[in-house]
């Protein structure tokens, strides 16, 4: 059934030498960028042979490195270092090495979209990374597209502590050369017990600072059941989601 292939691809390797904490999804994938040559081919065949639903584009299907330039002149290379600045340390800027030109089919599927929503995602690792190739802040000016940005939940504490909701969506609009037309934040009631144990990692809920700009929408948006992390994940995961039901109503209101 659709839902043994959905545990099957997110299964996460507990024993086994090299294995130990690799998603099998992430190592499917992998066999097919080799065997196809390319990331695009394989996400493409990924889709036929797990019958999925929708199309996934990849921004560049060149290979590159995250380099992240701090505040204070330090420059580190490899997303895998992005938590290594310390807490509170500012991040000026990523970008990408070597420079990547957007993928044709992600630039042709921005052009054809009536929206185009970013995030939610790590916001350096995922957003920010993904906004940084070349063509992707002309291709965003030029599509007719309406754009909705999903703040963040929460703050990481090594790369977005202290930024508010306008901070977010200030970083967002600088990469696409363009105001976001509408802008989701929550305001929903986060559990104490989970807000402790964000505390712990010195992170706090993205405060919402929009005054009265008419393009926020504000509403309660995060999911009621906090993520189970795999014991073999080494990586740092947040514990809260967006409830994508809720997403859902608004963006479908909003559009």
């Amino acid at each position: 059934s659709q839902e043994w292939i959905r545990n099957v691809l997110l299964y996460r390797f507990e024993k086994g030498n090299g294995l130990k904490g690799h998603n099998l999804g992430n190592l499917i994938l992998t066999a097919l960028q080799d065997m196809a040559g390319s990331t695009a081919k394989a996400l493409e065949i990924a889709e036929h042979i797990f019958r999925l639903r929708g199309r996934i584009l990849p921004v560049t299907d060149q290979t590159v490195d995250l380099v992240i330039e701090y505040v204070d002149g330090k420059v580190i290379v490899g997303e895998d270092n992005l938590n290594d600045g310390g807490v509170g340390v500012g991040i000026k800027k990523v970008s990408l090495r070597p420079k990547a030109r957007i993928y044709d089919g992600a630039r042709d599927a921005i052009l054809d979209s009536d929206v185009v929503i970013v995030g939610p995602g790590d916001f350096y690792a995922s957003i920010m990374a993904a906004l940084a190739v070349d063509g992707m802040k002309q291709v965003m000016r030029k599509t007719k597209a309406k754009i909705i940005y999903i703040v963040n939940l929460m703050t990481r504490a090594n790369q977005t502590h202290g930024m508010t909701a306008k901070d977010h969506v200030h970083g967002i609009e600088q990469a696409i050369g363009r105001p976001c037309d509408v802008i989701i934040v929550n305001n929903g009631a986060i559990p104490t017990k989970v807000l402790s144990a964000y505390k712990r990692e010195e992170e706090y809920p993205v405060e919402n600072d929009n005054g009265n700009d008419a393009r926020y929408f504000v509403s309660n948006v995060v999911a009621r059941d906090t993520a189970q992390q795999s014991k073999a994940d080494v990586l740092h995961r947040s514990l809260l989601r967006h409830d994508p039901k809720k997403l859902a109503k608004i963006i479908m209101e909003t559009i």
